[in-house]
């Protein structure tokens, strides 16, 4: 059988014990090593052909590591124990969300452990909203303010621009990402509005007053305009049309000014 460096199982599925090709090779049998225990050698490599030892790790799930990964110390678990030590170091720089813990129109019922976000890992957390909905969130996006409803609770300018669009039946995408437009932890930026080939972002005051008291503080707004920064250097790069409707602006207004624009007709 020939593997990847490491390959989770399915454990009523385990490869067959083999005997290795060298008759020297070191015998990891039994042997422990972080949170995993070599259990019978099982297969090679596709590129380098080296051994690969069926493991168990602690929590118990049954993986393939080929057996240089073993004694170097470069697997030590199936990838649990990477997790549980990201969740305590974000707990560590005061990042971390309790059962209970209130933001916005959301509170968190539970975490649902540390899940892939593209190419980034963070904690995922289901919310009940005041409205009734629950909601799977990012812890991420809870800190950063990016989330504090189930979607019930937007701007008024976003509620405007949306109903607008829907009355004037104009398809539209709401929130829509890029997969290489990413935060600096690594989380899709969001644009309020897609329609057709251009964006539109409504900025409501958040995204020019900080307050001194509240969760909209210094901090998070020179974030926020930091993240602002970068997506209008991004459509720049990319050549996209982005149009920025604020809450100076006549919303009704500003928005049939930028469909005539872009040839967008309607009855």
């Amino acid at each position: 059988m020939r593997v990847s460096k490491i390959n989770h199982l399915d454990v009523d599925n385990l490869p067959s014990p083999i005997i290795p090709k060298n008759k020297n090779y070191k015998d990891l049998t039994n042997q422990v090593f972080g949170e995993l225990t070599a259990l019978y050698p099982a297969g090679y490599l596709t590129k380098e052909k080296r051994l690969a030892w069926c493991c168990k790790c602690k929590c118990g799930q049954y993986l393939l590591v080929i057996a240089k990964h073993l004694l170097n110390g470069n697997t030590k678990s199936c990838g649990c124990y990477q997790a549980k030590r990201a969740v305590e170091s974000n707990q560590s720089r005061g990042f971390q969300i309790k059962e209970g813990d209130i933001f916005g129109k959301l509170t968190v019922l539970k975490s649902l452990g540390l899940l892939s976000h593209g190419v980034k890992r963070g904690e995922k957390f289901l919310c009940k909203c005041s409205c009734g909905n629950e909601v799977k969130v990012w812890g991420i996006y809870l800190t950063q303010g990016e989330t504090s409803s189930c979607g019930c609770l937007k701007s008024k300018g976003e509620q405007e621009i949306q109903s607008i669009l829907t009355e004037l039946k104009i398809p539209f995408q709401r929130e829509y990402s890029y997969l290489d437009l990413v935060s600096e932890n690594g989380f899709p930026l969001k644009f309020d509005f897609k329609i057709k080939n251009f964006l539109i972002e409504y900025q409501g005051d958040i995204h020019y007053l900080y307050r001194q008291n509240g969760w909209n503080q210094k901090e998070k707004y020179e974030k926020r305009k930091e993240r602002d920064i970068q997506k209008k250097q991004y459509c720049q790069d990319k050549n996209i049309k982005l149009y920025e409707i604020t809450y100076q602006d006549n919303c009704r207004e500003k928005l049939m000014e930028i469909l005539n624009k872009e040839g967008i007709f309607f009855e």
